[in-house]
């Protein structure tokens, strides 16, 4: 694992393991996660968020979101467009 002390913060930010974390690009969560892969709310959700993708899974950007998951497999996002009322969404998922 990369060090600040000894390594310098150049070197860490530009060449380590954080940088190649970072910059994960949606696409290759989609293709590494397989869960989120074939996910039918993918397009929406698009992998949900690397934060809190590591906090339920216990550190991996690339895992599942599982707050996201709960979220639409719940239920929550039709209830959420009922409850707004006239709100007209423009992008639909179904």
């Amino acid at each position: 694992m990369e060090n600040v002390k000894t390594d310098g913060l150049q070197k860490v930010l530009t060449e380590g393991r954080f940088i190649s974390a970072i910059t994960k690009t949606i696409g290759e969560k989609l293709r590494e996660n397989k869960k989120c892969g074939s996910c039918a709310y993918a397009a929406a959700c698009q992998g949900g968020c690397p934060a809190l993708s590591m906090i339920s899974s216990g550190g991996s950007m690339l895992s599942s979101d599982e707050y996201k998951c709960a979220f639409f497999f719940g239920g929550w996002y039709e209830k959420f467009c009922n409850v707004m009322g006239d709100w007209k969404n423009l992008n639909p998922i179904n």
